[in-house]
């Protein structure tokens, strides 16, 4: 049987996918007749017993009454039963609008197959859609290297860090001054210049739909969103009647309960794949241990909060549509504005697309910056060209991985439906394997074992928490600003800030894992591929600002008109250059205007502000006013430019 796999996207591996766009329908072969109100992927491997099949309005009406046609419905299945897969939901007008309240599981005995079963109830008038309880299978990265702080090569000086996390040197995800062997600098998602100004706010909950996060994990501890009504509450008690006991910081979705596991399972299924991505995002820094991360605040008590939905067990590696289903729904309802999600699938799911439309709707919106949620996804691991779903859909944001050097990881897809590229490493062959993976939380030990620790991984998988984190950080800082935005025009700014990556893409090799084996790829068709360019937060906090941005290369003047900024009628020009500027860029000197154009050198890569100072001055008579003009100029700092003749 061929598998319908919605992968954990930390592994590089080949297969199919699909394009960016959204579908209403699922497939409809036309040698099957009876799977005519069928959708998804009818071929791939399912949930035996169980179908979610949508009901009509008068259905559900009819189930509530007490007077729906159970006998017709159920007749030639054995044991049969009925429940919603959203219980609750139809007295919600947000969740009736989406057609949750309408999704019910049907179960069975298991002597019936899943295709003999929608056989047997498709001829039901009260029945919209069918589809199986998909099975979701994980692939996970085999090669997890144990993070050992006495011999990992540092990538900074410690006296240029910004944070006193032990890892951070090695971290050139966030801070890459090209020193790691093959490294160009900048190749990060230049956070270490937006730190200066925000680290993350707690109001911004990232919800991570993944194994369960190791909660208890020193560096993740303080960064868990907290249910205090469930931490207060007894156990076994639903305290806070949301119909979920003991959620405390999240809830288990494949054992329906709150407690999160997270043991590392066996080798073919370690279970720290959700801890790892989520120290990505928030990972406590400045607290001398383990590793910084994206928006996990300044040591502070601040940074963004991490909510568990955990849909994947640590042993066995697999989900089902339905938990998918639910964990969305959940993360909405309990004040999630971001959902981080490293897996995808080759066709949709309609039970998923309808709890993702809820998801974005703007009246469950959780971030008094945001008129909408914000979804982000994995592109895949394929290698293919073409995201996976539900990152394919326009609603989502798929992410694809590059490495430290710009270019793109030898396993990610690119193409049609990705939107933008971030850090996921890659292994390199031979005794030290680590410094181009990515550092992170994880657990180490046997297997089996809660030894919590550090660990590096590749992946898109690790990709995607990177852009996750810089979308929180982004929402952090428009609640500092006091700004709202749309759902299209805050990931506009995302994706049009981006790095240029195009320009070192020239025909490079990579290695891809392949039945087992590693053989080379020419990663040149990726060109122009892998969305918009690569992820970059100091850009992306300047267009939520909006303050200008220009591009320039370390080492070359830069001239600006600035004539260009506050009009020709300004004679008398000054300008103001903050130390943090000067520092970040590596400004030496005292800059000089001449005839109305400043002239900048940027010895380092890097960004910050300068704010320059105009005036018209006064008549000879004295008799016009002095008007002054205040206005700042983002400067950024990199090893290339893009074409469009870097403005941003």
């Amino acid at each position: 049987m061929k598998k319908s796999i919605l992968i954990f996207l930390s592994l590089s591996i080949l297969g199919t996918s699909c394009v960016k766009e959204m579908q209403e329908g699922g497939s409809n072969p036309e040698n099957q007749p009876h799977q005519s109100k069928m959708t998804g992927d009818l071929h791939g491997e399912k949930t035996e017993g169980e179908l979610l099949v949508k009901l009509s309005e008068n259905a559900v009406r009819s189930l509530a009454e007490g007077t729906f046609d159970s006998a017709g419905l159920f007749g030639g299945l054995d044991d049969a039963s009925l429940v919603p897969v959203f219980p609750g939901s139809e007295d919600d007008g947000t969740t009736a609008r989406h057609s949750l309240y309408k999704w019910h599981k049907l179960s069975f005995n298991r002597s019936i197959s899943p295709e003999k079963a929608a056989e047997i109830i498709a001829g039901h008038p009260e029945i919209e859609v069918i589809q199986y309880n998909s099975i979701i299978r994980i692939d996970l990265c085999p090669e997890s290297v144990e993070y050992v702080p006495e011999v990992a090569t540092k990538s900074t000086r410690a006296s240029d860090l910004p944070f006193n996390d032990r890892g951070l040197g090695t971290q050139w995800n966030l801070i890459n001054d090209g020193s790691i062997a093959g490294a160009v600098a900048g190749a990060d998602v230049g956070v270490k210049d937006a730190w200066r100004l925000t680290a993350g706010d707690p109001r911004v909950i990232v919800a991570v739909f993944d194994q369960g996060i190791a909660h208890t994990h020193p560096d993740l501890e303080k960064s868990m969103w907290r249910n205090t009504r469930e931490i207060n509450g007894k156990a076994g008690v639903d305290d806070d009647k949301n119909g979920y006991v003991d959620d405390k910081y999240g809830y288990n979705f494949v054992t329906d309960n709150g407690a999160l596991t997270f043991a590392k399972g066996t080798p073919d299924h370690p279970g720290d794949h959700g801890t790892h991505v989520a120290g990505t995002i928030a990972a406590v820094n400045n607290n001398g241990i383990g590793v910084s991360s994206i928006a996990g605040g300044s040591g502070k008590g601040d940074g963004v909060r991490l909510m568990s939905c955990q849909i994947s067990p640590t042993t066995n590696g697999f989900a089902t549509a339905e938990n998918v289903a639910k964990a969305f729904k959940y993360a909405a309802d309990m004040g999630a504005c971001i959902a981080q999600c490293s897996f995808g699938d080759t066709d949709y799911e309609s039970v998923v697309q309808d709890a993702l439309r809820y998801f974005i709707d703007p009246a469950n919106s959780n971030c008094a910056a945001l008129e909408t949620n914000i979804i982000v996804f994995s592109a895949g691991n394929y290698n293919t060209s073409r995201s996976l779903y539900p990152g394919a859909w326009p609603e989502c944001i798929s992410v694809t991985a590059m490495c430290h050097d710009f270019l793109p990881a030898g396993y990610t897809n690119y193409g049609a439906g990705c939107d933008i590229a971030a850090p996921g490493g890659d292994v390199v062959r031979g005794d030290n394997k680590a410094p181009c993976m990515i550092l992170s939380t994880g657990i180490g030990g046997e297997y089996g074992d809660e030894s919590l620790t550090w660990v590096y991984k590749y992946g898109t998988s690790m990709a995607c928490p990177h852009v996750s984190g810089v979308v929180a950080l982004g929402a952090s800082y428009a609640l500092e600003l006091g700004k709202k935005f749309s759902r299209d025009g805050f990931i506009s700014r995302l994706l049009t800030s981006a790095k240029d990556i195009d320009s070192y893409n020239t025909g490079n090799i990579r290695k891809l894992m392949y039945d087992g084996g590693y053989k080379e790829i020419d990663i040149s068709v990726k060109k122009g591929m892998m969305g918009t360019g690569a992820v970059d937060a100091w850009n992306f906090l300047m267009a939520l600002e909006g303050t200008p941005s220009l591009l320039t290369v370390p080492g070359k003047v830069l001239t600006i008109n600035l004539a260009d900024y506050v009009g020709a009628s300004y004679e008398k020009y000054s300008l103001i250059v903050p130390p943090e500027t000067a520092d970040a860029l590596g400004l030496s000197g005292t800059s000089g205007i001449t005839d109305g154009k400043l002239e900048l050198i940027c010895t380092r890569t890097g960004a910050g502000k300068i704010l320059l100072k105009a005036s018209v001055g006064k008549d000879a008579s004295g008799n016009i006013p002095e008007l002054d003009y205040n206005m700042e100029i983002s400067i950024v700092s990199r090893p290339a430019v893009a074409q469009n003749g870097g403005w941003l």
